[in-house]
């Protein structure tokens, strides 16, 4: 999957094919829609270029805080969470800032409105492609000398701007999915663990969907252990070999009712 680094870059990307694109469209058709189109293209370089290198410097730069869980704890890529990707870092004075110092709602509204500016230059560029088709086949009078180079050229016009628009309806779309799933799960899920009073909520989502391994599918799956791990929702037909225990001391006492000799020195008492 393309990281958020790598779409910024092409995003960024964009503007240097759309340069003489627009331009040499908006001369042959005599509009200024596909020229104007240049504007947010210039924002759109600018704003993912800043991004771009923010995360480059992030990920070149790990901090203290990171070093620490890699050896001490289990270790978690912040780069690619897309929730922490726009927090300012805690770090010190002497550090750099592990995120870039961009809060998450000026990144998600900076979008829309990019993702909203192409489209409306789309919108008027393919109404200019069909008024060139129109003109070159029906031949009536107007003020277009070549109609179907005028249309070649507003298509191939509107490549890197549907590019851009869809890099940037990207982002917001994915937050909006994100929280939605958030949401859902935490509806789900209680706040607090009512044994320890600790918070079961995750922090974050999932960088991918976790898939279970064939040794957790059940006891006997793993040909190295045959015996596999002890189910937790064992029925009453179950081993007692095979039953969970929470503790050691557990395991060395016999259940009453589980033991053979028990049950049969009670049934003739």
């Amino acid at each position: 999957m393309v990281s958020d680094k790598n779409l910024r870059i092409i995003a960024a990307s964009a503007l240097l094919p759309a340069i003489p694109l627009c331009i040499i469209s908006s001369i042959v058709t005599h509009r200024r829609v596909p020229a104007v189109g240049l504007v947010p293209l210039s924002v759109s370089a600018a704003w993912s270029a800043v991004l771009a290198y923010n995360l480059h410097r992030s990920s070149r730069k790990p901090t203290k805080g990171r070093h620490h869980h890699h050896h001490g704890g289990p270790h978690h890529d912040a780069d690619n969470d897309p929730e922490t990707a726009s927090i300012p870092s805690s770090a010190g004075p002497d550090e750099s800032p592990k995120h870039p110092a961009i809060h998450p709602l000026i990144g998600f509204l900076f979008d829309i409105i990019l993702a909203v500016s192409f489209f409306i230059v789309l919108f008027f560029t393919w109404i200019t492609i069909g008024d060139c088709e129109h003109e070159f086949m029906y031949g009536n009078h107007c003020r277009y000398q070549f109609g179907a180079r005028a249309s070649m050229v507003a298509t191939y016009t509107t490549i890197p701007l549907l590019l851009a628009f869809f890099i940037h309806a990207y982002f917001p779309l994915r937050t909006i999915a994100q929280r939605t799933l958030r949401c859902l799960d935490w509806d789900r899920v209680p706040p607090a663990c009512p044994h320890c009073g600790e918070s079961v909520r995750p922090p974050g989502n999932p960088l991918a969907v976790p898939i279970a391994k064939k040794w957790m599918s059940g006891p006997g799956r793993n040909k190295s252990d045959p015996a596999g791990y002890a189910s937790l929702l064992a029925g009453d037909g179950a081993d007692d070999a095979q039953r969970y225990r929470d503790s050691v001391e557990q395991e060395r006492v016999p259940t009453p009712a589980m033991n053979p000799a028990s049950v049969g020195a009670t049934t003739t008492k």
